[in-house]
């Protein structure tokens, strides 16, 4: 026999035994077709706009019901399914006793549903779940997990796919230790968390994770540098870590900005508006608040003009706001003023408080003494303290001392100026300040007697 005629003998037999298994139906009012899928007999029910589950024979143990229209999981399957694939409905709840009736369930798909909450201990019966796929449910948000973690504690579950569950342009969210803490005594191999706005992983989170872990997926999120990049090293196991694409943008169609996240906050159009506006205020007032805060914490507001009239009441005559890396020429300079001049002076390394939270010292310091003095070099624009305390001293002339010259810049660099915000600019402008560049005996002696003479002006003048 010929050989193309041999090979179309065995293409029209493999054809009809094919055939005979797709034409096999295996449901009531014959909606799904089965075949088999490596010995088992799998129902393809899927997208014939079903809005209940049609009764399946006894034998079938995989189903694909993605593409209709369930409402609500099905409650009359056989116990003998162990693969089911609810893809694409309209489910909007996962009840505690849905899997009641399935209890042999190893790989169980419901993404892109529209489920807005699963109730503790739903999963708890899938004693044999391998897989769960729980992904593109946008209203679900990632605060599920507790729920879900704690149910998969007494699971066999490999693989736990949770992207995308946070609306694209709802509020970004943390992920804390509690939302993982059932899935230590697991034996999980893959992980996916990718696409839900997380901004902060608590420190000790990723170490909470099994020690079986080899896949994790952390990318398309908004996540920033923190402790918890640290915690990886431990993840001794780990064979493929995700994190590309952080903080893309995403464009998403008009009609989803009417969809409401379930979050918990306001993420609809109105909310996010709302959102947006808010943050630009407290961007822009955001010394301003601080300012009022520490002022309200510490209850240290008194009446303005008490101050000025009596300076004297000041524990400090100044506050020298410098870069760590200019400490030696700075303690030079206060050992000259305190021994010389008797001025008090304050410096963070010698006079804040050990114990006190930074923050606190700086706003005591500042509201304490009668002026601030900041040396200005390279290193003080590129510190991040150094730049709170000059915007906190600023704010303390605005909203504590009527206005009054308490800030005094010293540029102790050539060409310093250039590099300055210009909203810094118009604060030298308008206020006092001094330069020294000089390395030589006279020109430190001059400038030393020049600042205490400034200072000691300042004293006079105000007290009288």
């Amino acid at each position: 026999m010929d050989t193309p005629v041999l090979l179309l003998l065995v293409y029209s037999i493999a054809s009809v035994f094919v055939n005979s298994l797709y034409n096999r139906n295996c449901s009531s009012g014959q909606i799904c077709v089965c075949f088999k899928v490596n010995g088992y007999i799998h129902a393809d029910c899927s997208a014939r706009h079903l809005r209940s589950a049609p009764t399946l024979n006894s034998d079938v143990v995989s189903v694909d019901f993605g593409h209709n229209r369930f409402y609500t999981y099905p409650t009359n399957l056989s116990p003998s399914i162990r693969f089911l694939n609810l893809t694409r409905n309209r489910i909007s709840i996962i009840m505690k006793k849905a899997f009641i009736m399935t209890p042999f369930l190893q790989n169980l798909t419901l993404s892109d549903n529209e489920i807005k909450s699963v109730e503790k201990g739903a999963f708890g019966y899938l004693k044999k779940l391998q897989h769960l796929d729980l992904s593109y449910n946008e209203e679900l948000a990632i605060s599920v997990l507790p729920n879900v973690s704690y149910d998969l504690e007494s699971t066999s579950i490999k693989v736990l796919n949770l992207e995308k569950l946070q609306c694209t342009y709802g509020i970004s969210t943390s992920l804390h230790r509690r939302h993982v803490q059932y899935l230590r005594n697991t034996s999980l191999l893959e992980l996916n968390i990718a696409s839900n706005r997380l901004n902060y992983l608590e420190f000790g989170l990723l170490l909470d994770l099994p020690k079986t872990l080899r896949i994790l997926n952390i990318g398309d999120n908004v996540l920033s540098f923190g402790w918890y990049l640290t915690n990886f090293g431990g993840l001794s196991n780990l064979e493929i870590l995700n994190v590309s694409f952080e903080s893309t943008f995403h464009l998403i169609a008009p009609h989803q900005f009417t969809f409401r996240c379930n979050d918990t906050k306001a993420s609809d159009t109105t909310g996010l508006v709302v959102t947006v506006i808010t943050s630009r205020i407290v961007h822009r007032y955001r010394w301003r608040l601080r300012y009022l805060f520490y002022v309200a914490k510490g209850n240290k507001r008194r009446n303005q003009k008490q101050q000025v009239a009596h300076p004297h009441k000041y524990y400090f005559d100044a506050f020298i706001s410098y870069a760590e890396e200019d400490g030696i020429f700075v303690r030079d300079l206060v050992k000259y003023l305190e021994n010389e001049h008797k001025l008090r002076l304050c410096i963070h390394q010698r006079d804040f408080i050990p114990g006190t939270d930074i923050a606190d010292n700086i706003a005591n310091a500042i509201h304490n003494s009668q002026r601030t003095v900041c040396l200005l070099t390279s290193d003080y624009l590129e510190s991040y303290w150094c730049n709170y305390e000059m915007n906190m001293a600023r704010m303390e002339a605005i909203y504590d001392r009527n206005r009054s010259n308490v800030l005094f810049f010293i540029i102790c660099q050539k060409g310093i100026t250039k590099k300055l915000p210009l909203k810094w600019m118009d604060l030298i402008h308008s206020k006092s300040y001094l330069e020294f560049f000089g390395e030589n005996k006279n020109e430190i002696t001059a400038f030393r007697s020049k600042l205490a003479e400034t200072l000691q002006e300042t004293l006079y003048e105000e007290e009288f």
